[in-house]
């Protein structure tokens, strides 16, 4: 697979204007509001989908659960499948339709009473959200890697977006289906992808610019090994990322709740799972103001440096009981968590854009993708303590490894002799 990077290209060569439109302010914002309507649609239909397998299907619990997990996994799996069909075969609008169509009709499927049109339903939805997610960082990428901040701003904008819907799902679909029941849920749920089929189908993706960048990225020099060095970093330090993530969750959870009651804070633990997405949107306001100031490579090793301090004092402090966990130090973790997210997502996704072939984008999409699915899972494979401590250990030295690279890079390739190339060239 050929590697090229526009890491270095001037950002005074390309502009926002509607002389050079990379995508046009108003298809950007159809975009970002179709992220929202997915995002509210899909998290909306999880926040209910396993009260109504156990209520109306009289599934057990722990079978409810299962088929939960089959739909993240699927999801995750078919974002690889959604990037080979958006860069090889129909291009990444065509793509995200697709993906919005198939999750219309599986939200009309799932309004029909039973098992078999529930699996169905459930696997339809998976697919196309796969295929949602993934051509629409490709659909970014493509108009918006000539200008490193430009494509951060909308990779934050982007994220901004995605936690909203977040927080607005659980609000709307759980209650319009705790109020005039799951059927009600599911109908919202198709409408919401209807509108987001209409919202892509008015974007335009062709632009007077699209064939001058891509030209010009064509006839760039090619940095194959600094773009493959950093794609691979980006992956895997984003691996050890959601890996402590997930162990340090687990560490604190059983300890938040029993916080939350023994201090009677019920409101707090009822609600505890709207925290994380609103006060990640609150933080990405001044983030998006400040974020072109720090570098890149920096803001990947503070994101890993807060996460490895969340993980280290979940086990070595609150596990231990050395420390009590008390409302200070609930709000300080919550605080440093958000920063770590916010800090390592948007700049995981533009790394991955600058140092990618226009042609992969889809592709690196959904290895990223099944890397941290991976990730998020192989906590649950080491019951054993000698596995635990080795797995640990080995997490550890990925983590510092991945730091000290993250910040000998800018240095490792400053010597090198520049490639540079402007639009108008």
């Amino acid at each position: 697979m050929a590697l090229e990077t526009i890491d270095d290209l001037p950002l005074e060569s390309a502009t926002t204007s509607d002389s050079h439109p990379s995508l046009s302010g108003l298809n950007f914002r159809l975009l970002l509001t179709t992220v929202c309507v997915d995002r509210l649609a899909y998290y909306g239909l999880r926040s209910v989908i396993i009260l109504y397998a156990i209520e109306q299907l009289k599934f057990t619990r722990e079978t409810a659960i299962t088929h939960y997990g089959y739909l993240t996994l699927i999801v995750y799996a078919s974002q690889l499948l959604g990037g080979f069909l958006g860069d090889f075969l129909i291009g990444a609008k065509n793509a995200i339709l697709v993906g919005l169509g198939m999750c219309v009709f599986g939200a009309l499927i799932i309004t029909i009473e039973g098992t078999l049109p529930f699996y169905a339903a459930l696997i339809i939805i998976a697919i196309g959200s796969g295929f949602i997610k993934t051509n629409t960082f490709s659909f970014i990428s493509y108009f918006s890697s000539h200008d490193k901040v430009l494509l951060e701003k909308r990779f934050i904008s982007m994220y901004a977006m995605i936690n909203i819907g977040a927080f607005l799902s659980a609000l709307l679909i759980g209650l319009i289906g705790e109020w005039y029941g799951y059927i009600y849920s599911f109908i919202t749920v198709m409408l919401l992808y209807a509108l987001g089929f209409a919202l892509i189908f008015i974007i335009s993706d062709r632009s007077n610019t699209a064939l001058t960048i891509r030209n010009a990225i064509s006839k760039a020099p090619k940095s194959i090994t600094k773009s493959l060095l950093v794609v691979i970093l980006v992956i895997v330090s984003s691996g050890v990322f959601w890996i402590l993530f997930e162990k340090y969750s687990t560490e604190v959870y059983m300890v938040r709740i029993d916080f939350f009651l023994d201090n009677g804070y019920d409101f707090l633990r009822m609600n505890v799972w709207y925290v994380s997405p609103l006060l990640l949107l609150v933080l990405t306001i001044p983030y998006y103001f400040i974020a072109h100031r720090i570098p890149l490579y920096l803001k990947m090793a503070i994101a890993l440096i807060l996460i490895g301090v969340c993980w280290g004092a979940a086990v070595l402090l609150f596990k231990s009981e050395l420390i009590a966990f008390g409302f200070t130090a609930m709000i300080l973790f919550v605080f440093l968590e958000g920063i770590a997210d916010i800090f390592l997502t948007p700049s995981v996704l533009t790394l991955m854009a600058i140092h990618t072939s226009k042609k992969y984008y889809g592709i690196i999409y959904g290895v990223y993708s099944i890397v941290l699915y991976g990730a998020t899972r192989i906590i649950n494979y080491g019951e054993s303590t000698w596995f635990e401590v080795i797995f640990d250990i080995f997490l550890v030295a990925l983590l510092v490894a991945s730091i000290i690279l993250y910040f000998v890079f800018p240095s490792a390739f400053k010597g090198q002799k520049s490639t540079n190339i402007s639009l108008e060239e």
